[in-house]
């Protein structure tokens, strides 16, 4: 608003204006005084030198643009968008998203934001996650931890943690419980496993149910797990996997230890078969990284209801292990026997394709009526003829005696390499013959058992 500028003067010499004059020029300066003071009393622009900035009222809600503050008193929500506040004192609700504080003093406050010095700061349903640096890295915080002193990081050398398998009142369940809370794990009881991935190995947690599994594992009636037979009395073992998917932990019951990548058979029968917990929706995946964390013991007898009993006493109660040294083994033997008015002729008389790479003990035993019994074990390919001969053995005697001979011999093998044993009679006389186990059972067999 532009200054008021009289437009009349009251001459007042003897020659002057009259009375009445005088009086019409100041009721002109008069009229024009209310006008002005009429517009600056509701102006809140242009007034008081501000030029065309704005009044600030103590009681309005107004926007202050290129203002400096020293020293204010900020009370109420303070919003604060983008804006750079050096050296504050705040107390109160401060609403600043985007905005950048500088050597803040702040105090009793609640702080509503994810980042500060570079660093994401997340809630999770159960502790917190902090991350961040040129070369980003996580710290995940999910259980209880006191740190004092000197630390070099996670001081807990625990690869399986608060994990506790526990034999259900169904003797053929088994129950993945946590320690900590005796029942399936929660937000407030997680189990966390050290699982492999190629690089080492990562902390992985499981604080619920995934994929609709139970966390129990269910063992099948007339269900022959690993081929390892029925028999009343022997006491057979298995072991808990933890497998990653990516997201999550799926449990599994395997019959051998050592395996670090899903196997994908379905066959409950098959060497390398993962039993999946009850319910889970989980697809065998031979990417997805696993590692065994407990061992158990069971019984399978046919004539027992149920059909597997899991062991809960003593020694053979189930026992959190992680990653045991691979007991990898198997044996199989000819289950029918071979007879022949001629020669048989060197060939496969057994094979297994074996499921984890490393360096084995394999042997056989060939026996059978001739004058000549050969046995051999290759390996490698899949067709015997192009399979590498690894050790032999021959046994020599009268037309049509009963013979035998053994061998074994050191082998490295890779995972889905074929071990060969190979038998040949021979003879001049009468029938050739290898025995089966329609015949004499365990007479000709092939076994093998990873020693690494």
């Amino acid at each position: 608003m532009a200054q008021y500028t009289r437009t009349t003067t009251v001459d007042a010499s003897p020659s002057a204006d009259t009375v009445k004059q005088a009086v019409l020029d100041v009721d002109t300066d008069l009229t024009g005084i209310v006008t002005a003071y009429n517009v600056h009393d509701t102006s809140t622009t242009a007034v008081h030198g501000l030029g065309s900035g704005t009044v600030c009222g103590t009681t309005n809600t107004q926007t202050l643009t290129n203002k400096t503050l020293s020293s204010p008193t900020l009370t109420g929500t303070v919003t604060a968008s983008g804006a750079t506040i050096s050296a504050p004192t705040l107390t109160g609700t401060i609403l600043a998203s985007g905005a950048t504080f500088v050597s803040p003093t702040i105090t009793n406050a609640t702080i509503q934001s994810s980042t500060f010095n570079g660093l994401n700061h997340t809630a999770a349903t159960t502790g917190f996650t902090i991350a961040g640096g040129t070369t980003s890295k996580t710290l995940t915080v999910p259980l209880d931890a006191s740190v004092s002193g000197t630390n070099t990081g996670d001081q807990n050398t625990e690869l399986v943690r608060n994990l506790k398998p526990v034999v259900n009142v169904a003797v053929n369940k088994l129950d993945i419980f946590s320690k900590s809370g005796g029942a399936a794990p929660d937000a407030t009881n997680i189990i966390t496993v050290a699982i492999p991935d190629g690089n080492g190995y990562t902390f992985r947690s499981r604080a619920a149910a995934y994929l609709s599994g139970t966390g129990q594992i269910i063992m099948a009636d007339a269900a022959n797990y690993w081929s390892k037979g029925s028999l009343d009395g022997e006491i057979k073992t298995a072991y808990v996997y933890a497998i990653w998917d990516g997201t999550g932990i799926v449990w599994a019951l395997g019959g051998y230890s050592g395996f670090t990548m899903v196997p994908t058979t379905t066959t409950a029968t098959d060497d390398d078969y993962f039993l999946l917990e009850a319910s889970s929706t989980y697809t065998r995946d031979n990417a997805h990284y696993c590692i065994a964390v407990a061992r158990i013991r069971y019984q399978y007898d046919t004539a027992d209801t149920p059909d597997h009993t899991i062991q809960a006493t003593v020694l053979d109660a189930p026992q959190v292990h992680w990653n045991p040294k691979s007991d990898y083994g198997y044996s199989k033997t000819l289950a029918t026997t071979n007879t022949s008015a001629g020669n048989i002729f060197d060939y496969s008389a057994i094979s297994v394709v074996v499921k984890q790479s490393g360096r084995y003990r394999a042997g056989y035993n060939c026996a059978g009526i001739g004058a000549n019994i050969n046995g051999r074990i290759k390996s490698g390919s899949a067709t015997y003829g192009s399979a590498v001969q690894k050790t032999w053995g021959k046994t020599s005697g009268p037309t049509q005696s009963n013979q035998a001979v053994s061998g074994s011999v050191t082998v490295y093998l890779n995972s889905g390499d074929t071990i060969h044993y190979g038998a040949a009679v021979e003879d001049t006389a009468g029938n050739r013959v290898l025995y089966g186990d329609d015949l004499i059972v365990g007479t000709n067999l092939l076994w093998f058992t990873r020693e690494d």
